[in-house]
């Protein structure tokens, strides 16, 4: 499994808290021109900061539910851990534990395949934006992509 994390500390003399800015979120899917079956899993989460993007990989086996899956760990887990980090635990920090879902969402997509026949072979990108205090970590695995609108500007 292949994976990126970006962590972009805030902007020098400027700190960045949910309780400063007030976080709007939209999703919309479309299953493009070329597929009938829209493969994708979208969730966000305003309480709890984090937003993410599982796309199915099309033409291969049972990539809505490879992106679903992905979709219900990380969305069952995530609060969980998010909650206990606010608590007082400091470790591990948000990005390692997001990363150890992805891994265990991983493994509930690698677990399917092996004992389903229908599902060989199935995979998802993900894109996931988390943001807790003055940081914010964007995970991606595949080739979905992450964009920041700032000022009118929208940026890869």
């Amino acid at each position: 499994m292949l994976y990126s994390a970006r962590f972009c500390p805030p902007q020098r003399d400027r700190k960045v808290t949910l309780e400063r800015y007030r976080l709007q979120a939209v999703a919309l899917t479309d299953p493009g021109l070329v597929r009938a079956l829209n493969e994708d899993a979208v969730a966000v989460d305003t309480e709890h900061a984090f937003a993410l993007v599982a796309d199915g990989m099309g033409g291969h086996n049972a990539g809505d539910l490879a992106s679903r899956l992905t979709r219900e760990t990380l969305c069952e887990r995530l609060p969980v851990k998010i909650e206990h980090f606010r608590a007082g635990a400091r470790q591990p920090r948000p990005h390692q534990f997001a990363e150890q879902l992805i891994q265990e969402a991983n493994r509930a997509i690698y677990d399917t395949a092996q004992t389903t026949p229908s599902c060989t072979g199935m995979g998802t990108t993900l894109a996931l934006w988390l943001m807790h205090d003055d940081q914010a970590a964007f995970l991606h695995i595949g080739d979905s992509r992450i964009y920041c609108l700032r000022q009118g500007c929208l940026q890869q």
